[in-house]
Protein backbone atom coordinates (compact mmCIF):
# COMPACT_ATOMS: atom_id res chain seq x y z
CA UNK A 1 0.00 0.00 0.00
CA UNK A 2 2.72 2.30 1.16
CA UNK A 3 4.40 1.64 -1.95
CA UNK A 4 1.76 2.93 -4.88
CA UNK A 5 1.27 5.86 -2.24
CA UNK A 6 4.82 6.87 -2.71
CA UNK A 7 4.56 6.37 -5.98
CA UNK A 8 2.06 8.28 -7.54
CA UNK A 9 0.31 10.59 -4.95
CA UNK A 10 2.11 13.54 -7.22
CA UNK A 11 0.91 11.96 -10.49
CA UNK A 12 -1.53 14.65 -10.88
CA UNK A 13 0.60 17.92 -10.10
CA UNK A 14 0.81 19.02 -13.96
CA UNK A 15 -2.65 20.02 -13.76
CA UNK A 16 -2.18 22.24 -10.80
CA UNK A 17 0.56 23.94 -12.66
CA UNK A 18 -1.41 24.85 -16.02
CA UNK A 19 -1.75 28.48 -14.65
CA UNK A 20 2.11 28.51 -14.65
CA UNK A 21 3.15 26.64 -17.32
CA UNK A 22 1.08 29.10 -19.49
CA UNK A 23 2.87 32.19 -17.78
CA UNK A 24 5.88 31.43 -17.95
CA UNK A 25 5.02 30.41 -22.17
CA UNK A 26 3.83 33.78 -22.62
CA UNK A 27 7.47 34.96 -20.98
CA UNK A 28 9.67 32.53 -23.19
CA UNK A 29 7.71 33.93 -26.51
CA UNK A 30 8.12 37.29 -25.51
CA UNK A 31 11.31 37.21 -26.36
CA UNK A 32 11.07 36.32 -29.83
CA UNK A 33 7.79 38.07 -31.74
CA UNK A 34 4.85 39.18 -30.50
CA UNK A 35 2.65 36.26 -30.59
CA UNK A 36 -1.27 36.20 -30.23
CA UNK A 37 -1.07 32.64 -27.32
CA UNK A 38 -4.06 31.19 -26.69
CA UNK A 39 -3.43 29.54 -23.47
CA UNK A 40 -3.74 25.94 -22.41
CA UNK A 41 -7.36 25.22 -20.79
CA UNK A 42 -8.27 22.30 -19.00
CA UNK A 43 -11.94 21.72 -18.16
CA UNK A 44 -13.48 18.25 -16.55
CA UNK A 45 -15.55 17.06 -19.63
CA UNK A 46 -19.20 15.90 -18.37
CA UNK A 47 -19.17 12.44 -19.17
CA UNK A 48 -15.91 12.09 -16.58
CA UNK A 49 -18.36 13.65 -13.95
CA UNK A 50 -19.56 9.90 -13.64
CA UNK A 51 -16.80 8.03 -12.49
CA UNK A 52 -14.94 11.46 -10.79
CA UNK A 53 -18.72 10.93 -8.32
CA UNK A 54 -18.18 7.21 -7.81
CA UNK A 55 -14.06 8.36 -7.21
CA UNK A 56 -15.14 10.91 -4.56
CA UNK A 57 -18.17 8.77 -2.86
CA UNK A 58 -15.46 5.37 -2.71
CA UNK A 59 -12.93 7.28 -0.80
CA UNK A 60 -15.33 9.18 1.13
CA UNK A 61 -16.91 5.56 2.51
CA UNK A 62 -16.73 3.74 5.91
CA UNK A 63 -16.78 0.28 5.86
CA UNK A 64 -19.48 -0.90 8.72
CA UNK A 65 -20.94 -4.18 10.41
CA UNK A 66 -24.64 -4.17 8.54
CA UNK A 67 -25.41 -4.65 12.40
CA UNK A 68 -24.22 -1.46 12.85
CA UNK A 69 -25.57 0.02 9.37
CA UNK A 70 -28.92 -0.71 10.87
CA UNK A 71 -27.89 0.83 14.05
CA UNK A 72 -28.53 -2.86 15.93
CA UNK A 73 -26.50 -4.06 19.31
CA UNK A 74 -22.89 -5.51 17.07
CA UNK A 75 -21.87 -8.07 19.73
CA UNK A 76 -23.53 -10.99 17.57
CA UNK A 77 -21.21 -9.81 14.76
CA UNK A 78 -18.11 -9.81 16.71
CA UNK A 79 -18.57 -13.71 17.67
CA UNK A 80 -18.86 -14.58 13.79
CA UNK A 81 -16.19 -15.60 12.24
CA UNK A 82 -15.08 -13.60 9.73
CA UNK A 83 -16.19 -15.59 6.59
CA UNK A 84 -20.13 -15.08 7.49
CA UNK A 85 -19.72 -11.25 8.20
CA UNK A 86 -21.40 -8.85 6.31
CA UNK A 87 -20.57 -5.73 5.37
CA UNK A 88 -22.24 -2.29 4.21
CA UNK A 89 -20.30 1.27 2.93
CA UNK A 90 -21.42 4.14 4.56
CA UNK A 91 -20.84 7.26 2.89
CA UNK A 92 -19.18 10.26 5.18
CA UNK A 93 -20.66 13.54 4.20
CA UNK A 94 -18.08 16.07 5.37
CA UNK A 95 -15.09 13.59 3.46
CA UNK A 96 -17.54 14.01 -0.03
CA UNK A 97 -18.18 17.52 0.43
CA UNK A 98 -13.89 18.38 1.27
CA UNK A 99 -12.38 16.33 -1.65
CA UNK A 100 -15.38 17.79 -3.80
CA UNK A 101 -13.90 20.96 -3.23
CA UNK A 102 -10.38 19.91 -3.41
CA UNK A 103 -11.24 18.38 -6.89
CA UNK A 104 -13.18 21.93 -7.57
CA UNK A 105 -9.38 23.64 -6.71
CA UNK A 106 -7.53 21.36 -8.62
CA UNK A 107 -5.71 19.89 -6.04
CA UNK A 108 -2.65 17.66 -6.96
CA UNK A 109 -3.62 14.71 -5.11
CA UNK A 110 -7.37 14.57 -5.69
CA UNK A 111 -5.94 14.04 -9.39
CA UNK A 112 -3.74 12.07 -8.60
CA UNK A 113 -6.17 9.03 -6.75
CA UNK A 114 -8.36 9.76 -9.99
CA UNK A 115 -5.92 8.80 -12.29
CA UNK A 116 -4.81 5.80 -10.79
CA UNK A 117 -8.69 4.47 -10.43
CA UNK A 118 -8.99 4.91 -14.08
CA UNK A 119 -5.80 3.40 -15.06
CA UNK A 120 -4.91 0.83 -13.28
CA UNK A 121 -7.18 -2.37 -13.49
CA UNK A 122 -6.77 -2.97 -9.51
CA UNK A 123 -8.67 -0.25 -8.64
CA UNK A 124 -10.89 -0.74 -11.50
CA UNK A 125 -11.94 -4.14 -9.57
CA UNK A 126 -13.10 -2.39 -6.43
CA UNK A 127 -16.15 -3.97 -4.45
CA UNK A 128 -18.95 -1.46 -3.36
CA UNK A 129 -21.87 -1.54 -1.35
CA UNK A 130 -24.12 0.54 -4.12
CA UNK A 131 -27.53 -1.36 -2.83
CA UNK A 132 -29.13 -3.02 -0.46
CA UNK A 133 -29.31 -6.30 -2.70
CA UNK A 134 -25.31 -7.41 -2.16
CA UNK A 135 -23.30 -6.49 0.89
CA UNK A 136 -19.97 -7.06 1.15
CA UNK A 137 -18.67 -10.14 2.68
CA UNK A 138 -15.32 -10.27 4.36
CA UNK A 139 -12.83 -10.67 1.73
CA UNK A 140 -14.53 -8.23 -0.47
CA UNK A 141 -14.76 -5.40 2.87
CA UNK A 142 -10.81 -6.12 3.12
CA UNK A 143 -9.97 -5.52 -0.62
CA UNK A 144 -12.54 -2.16 -0.30
CA UNK A 145 -10.63 -0.93 2.51
CA UNK A 146 -7.43 -1.62 1.09
CA UNK A 147 -8.03 0.04 -2.04
CA UNK A 148 -10.11 2.82 -0.08
CA UNK A 149 -7.34 4.00 2.07
CA UNK A 150 -4.57 3.82 -0.82
CA UNK A 151 -6.69 6.51 -2.61
CA UNK A 152 -7.72 8.47 0.08
CA UNK A 153 -4.30 9.01 1.75
CA UNK A 154 -3.29 10.16 -1.78
CA UNK A 155 -5.97 12.61 -1.78
CA UNK A 156 -6.42 14.09 1.76
CA UNK A 157 -2.34 15.13 1.32
CA UNK A 158 -3.42 18.49 -0.32
CA UNK A 159 -6.67 18.62 1.26
CA UNK A 160 -6.21 20.84 4.38
CA UNK A 161 -9.71 20.83 5.46
CA UNK A 162 -8.97 16.86 6.14
CA UNK A 163 -8.45 16.74 9.80
CA UNK A 164 -6.16 14.15 11.64
CA UNK A 165 -6.55 12.39 14.55
CA UNK A 166 -3.58 9.99 14.58
CA UNK A 167 -0.11 10.12 13.75
CA UNK A 168 0.03 6.55 12.25
CA UNK A 169 -2.65 6.86 9.36
CA UNK A 170 -1.57 6.65 5.82
CA UNK A 171 -2.57 10.06 5.34
CA UNK A 172 -0.53 11.69 8.12
CA UNK A 173 2.18 9.80 6.87
CA UNK A 174 2.28 10.95 3.87
CA UNK A 175 2.29 14.51 4.72
CA UNK A 176 4.48 14.27 6.86
CA UNK A 177 7.03 12.19 4.54
CA UNK A 178 6.25 15.00 1.71
CA UNK A 179 7.44 18.24 3.90
CA UNK A 180 10.73 16.12 4.94
CA UNK A 181 11.23 15.43 1.04
CA UNK A 182 10.63 18.57 -0.15
CA UNK A 183 12.27 20.63 2.20
CA UNK A 184 15.62 17.79 2.08
CA UNK A 185 15.63 17.48 -2.07
CA UNK A 186 17.74 20.78 -3.98
CA UNK A 187 15.95 22.47 -6.76
CA UNK A 188 17.26 22.35 -10.43
CA UNK A 189 18.69 26.00 -9.47
CA UNK A 190 20.65 24.59 -5.92
CA UNK A 191 21.82 21.62 -8.19
CA UNK A 192 24.02 23.98 -10.75
CA UNK A 193 25.22 26.08 -8.17
CA UNK A 194 27.88 24.28 -6.37
CA UNK A 195 28.04 26.72 -3.80
CA UNK A 196 24.64 27.16 -3.20
CA UNK A 197 24.01 26.23 0.74
CA UNK A 198 21.14 23.13 0.77
CA UNK A 199 18.19 22.92 3.20
CA UNK A 200 18.17 19.90 5.96
CA UNK A 201 15.56 18.11 7.14
CA UNK A 202 15.88 16.15 10.50
CA UNK A 203 13.08 14.04 12.16
CA UNK A 204 13.86 13.39 15.30
CA UNK A 205 11.02 11.40 16.60
CA UNK A 206 8.07 9.50 15.02
CA UNK A 207 5.58 7.70 17.20
CA UNK A 208 2.37 7.01 18.83
CA UNK A 209 3.00 9.46 21.10
CA UNK A 210 4.76 12.30 19.55
CA UNK A 211 5.98 13.79 16.27
CA UNK A 212 8.98 15.93 15.90
CA UNK A 213 10.98 16.85 13.26
CA UNK A 214 13.88 20.01 12.23
CA UNK A 215 14.43 22.01 9.45
CA UNK A 216 17.56 24.20 8.87
CA UNK A 217 16.55 26.50 5.65
CA UNK A 218 19.04 29.48 3.78
CA UNK A 219 17.90 32.69 3.16
CA UNK A 220 17.58 36.00 4.79
CA UNK A 221 14.72 37.04 7.80
CA UNK A 222 11.78 37.41 5.61
CA UNK A 223 12.72 34.06 3.27
CA UNK A 224 12.72 32.63 6.75
CA UNK A 225 9.83 33.55 7.96
CA UNK A 226 7.41 32.91 4.95
CA UNK A 227 8.55 29.65 4.75
CA UNK A 228 7.96 29.16 8.62
CA UNK A 229 4.61 30.70 8.57
CA UNK A 230 3.43 28.91 5.29
CA UNK A 231 4.68 25.40 7.06
CA UNK A 232 3.18 26.35 10.63
CA UNK A 233 -0.51 27.32 9.05
CA UNK A 234 -0.46 23.86 7.13
CA UNK A 235 0.08 21.98 10.06
CA UNK A 236 -2.40 24.51 12.64
CA UNK A 237 -5.19 23.69 10.42
CA UNK A 238 -4.73 19.84 9.65
CA UNK A 239 -4.35 19.71 13.69
CA UNK A 240 -7.17 21.89 14.63
CA UNK A 241 -9.56 20.98 17.07
CA UNK A 242 -12.09 19.18 15.52
CA UNK A 243 -15.32 16.77 15.84
CA UNK A 244 -12.76 13.79 17.17
CA UNK A 245 -9.92 16.00 18.91
CA UNK A 246 -10.40 14.42 22.29
CA UNK A 247 -9.28 11.01 20.83
CA UNK A 248 -6.00 12.36 19.76
CA UNK A 249 -3.19 11.52 22.00
CA UNK A 250 0.27 13.29 20.78
CA UNK A 251 2.22 15.66 20.09
CA UNK A 252 3.52 17.08 17.24
CA UNK A 253 6.65 19.69 17.07
CA UNK A 254 8.44 21.43 14.21
CA UNK A 255 11.40 23.44 14.49
CA UNK A 256 12.90 25.83 11.65
CA UNK A 257 16.29 27.20 12.23
CA UNK A 258 18.37 28.99 9.62
CA UNK A 259 21.41 28.16 7.89
CA UNK A 260 22.90 31.47 7.30
CA UNK A 261 23.47 32.46 11.21
CA UNK A 262 20.59 33.83 11.78
CA UNK A 263 19.53 34.04 15.58
CA UNK A 264 15.93 33.18 14.74
CA UNK A 265 14.62 29.90 16.02
CA UNK A 266 11.10 29.04 15.26
CA UNK A 267 8.76 26.27 17.28
CA UNK A 268 5.44 24.94 16.15
CA UNK A 269 4.01 22.82 19.10
CA UNK A 270 0.52 20.68 19.30
CA UNK A 271 -0.56 19.58 22.42
CA UNK A 272 -3.49 17.10 22.38
CA UNK A 273 -4.07 16.83 26.21
CA UNK A 274 -5.89 20.33 26.67
CA UNK A 275 -5.58 20.76 22.75
CA UNK A 276 -3.26 23.73 22.66
CA UNK A 277 -1.26 24.96 19.80
CA UNK A 278 1.99 27.27 20.41
CA UNK A 279 3.84 29.88 18.17
CA UNK A 280 7.75 30.64 19.61
CA UNK A 281 9.88 32.48 18.80
CA UNK A 282 13.67 32.15 20.39
CA UNK A 283 11.53 30.92 23.31
CA UNK A 284 8.79 33.28 23.48
CA UNK A 285 5.15 32.87 22.54
CA UNK A 286 5.05 34.90 19.02
CA UNK A 287 2.28 35.46 16.40
CA UNK A 288 3.25 34.96 12.76
CA UNK A 289 0.15 36.83 11.71
CA UNK A 290 1.06 40.07 13.66
CA UNK A 291 4.77 40.13 12.03
CA UNK A 292 3.31 39.65 9.04
CA UNK A 293 1.91 42.68 8.60
CA UNK A 294 4.69 44.76 10.41
CA UNK A 295 7.18 43.03 7.56
CA UNK A 296 4.13 44.18 4.90
CA UNK A 297 4.61 48.08 6.80
CA UNK A 298 8.74 47.53 6.38
CA UNK A 299 8.14 46.50 2.46
CA UNK A 300 6.23 49.16 1.60
CA UNK A 301 8.06 51.77 3.64
CA UNK A 302 10.88 50.91 1.76
CA UNK A 303 9.46 51.15 -1.75
CA UNK A 304 7.92 54.84 -1.24
CA UNK A 305 12.02 55.60 -0.52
Amino acid sequence: MWCIIALSHDLGYPLQKVDSINEQTRKMLRQYAKVNLQDLNFDVPQQHQFINNFILTFISSQTIFEDEYKQQSRSKQRKLPDKERVFRTHVQAKYYLKYSKSLEDFEHGIFSSILLMKSLTYFLESDFDMDELKPLDYQDAKQCAIRREILRAIACHTCEEIYHIRPDTLGFLLILCDELQSWGRPTFEEMIVATAILPTARLKEYSLQEVDYELELPGDEKGLYRQTKGLFKRFHKILRVAVDAPERKFICQITVKSKERLPDIYKFRFEAEKPKVQFMKDGHSWDPWKQQSNLLAEEELGSNN
